[in-house]
């Protein structure tokens, strides 16, 4: 720490790191996944499939069940004004099912100020500019809006600045 103070270099905690990583949008396996996801769930489908080589778990990504189109899929929610609570469900206002997807990350960006979330929807990208409900404890706490789930630096200019 001493030899780096002149350059501005600052400690930081595990915190700042998940923060960081929630807002670019990169995911967090066995959190923002579980054992049913399949790469096409959380975006990376076509990277998967290009893919020339044999691989273990090939074959299971051309199963009629890992192509359905209404699967839990990995995208973000844009919360209105009230914090997002990790782990509560969502409902899609014209939905039947009793929940459409559960929060899996989430917290408030520290540039704006704005609750965020991770979530596995089901036909998540599909709805994006989507409302949702946010359940938690029996009742709705919030709204939110159904996004990218990279909120911020979404081209990538910043990667290595």
């Amino acid at each position: 720490m001493d030899e780096g103070r002149d350059e501005g270099i600052d400690a930081y905690g595990i915190d700042a790191v998940l923060l960081l990583r929630l807002e670019k949008g990169y995911l967090h396996v066995g959190t923002d996944t579980d054992g049913t996801t399949v790469p096409d769930d959380v975006g990376w489908g076509k990277t998967a499939a290009a893919k020339q080589r044999d691989f273990i778990g090939k074959r299971s990504l051309a199963l009629s069940e890992n192509r359905r189109p209404d699967r839990l899929q990995l995208i973000g929610l844009a919360g209105e004004d009230l914090p997002i609570p990790i782990g509560s469900h969502l409902r899609l206002p014209d939905s039947r099912e009793v929940t459409d997807g559960w929060v899996t990350s989430a917290a408030t960006t520290v540039l704006e100020g704005r609750p965020i979330a991770l979530a596995l929807l089901r036909a998540g990208r599909a709805r994006l500019g989507a409302t949702v409900d946010v359940y938690d404890g029996g009742r709705v706490v919030t709204k939110a809006r159904v996004a990218s789930p990279i909120f911020y630096d979404p081209a990538g200019e910043r990667i290595n600045a």
